[in-house]
């Protein structure tokens, strides 16, 4: 059902999916703490995440849901393409 969406309906699926994958990626490298006199402070996370499956899962669904659908694949993939620039850069 999905992999027949329209370019209208797929490019908010694609933007839900990249919203979780960034939820178990990339938000987790930026933890906002707050100090003592209530200011917030953004700090970032030294290291290397554990792997995560359902991570894994997301980016390629992604990659399939964007590659699908040949003739909007520059709108789609777009959305893929931010994703996998942000963990990269990360």
């Amino acid at each position: 059902m999905v992999r027949s969406l329209e370019v209208d309906a797929l490019l908010p699926a694609l933007l839900a999916i990249r919203n979780l994958a960034e939820a178990r990626t990339t938000h987790k490298l930026h933890v906002t703490t707050q100090t003592r006199e209530g200011v917030s402070q953004t700090e970032r996370f030294e290291g290397q995440l554990p792997y995560d499956p359902a991570c894994v899962f997301h980016l390629e669904m992604m990659v399939s849901l964007a590659s699908r659908g040949k003739q909007h694949i520059g709108e789609t993939w777009y959305v893929t393409l931010v994703l996998l620039r942000t963990i990269a850069d990360d």
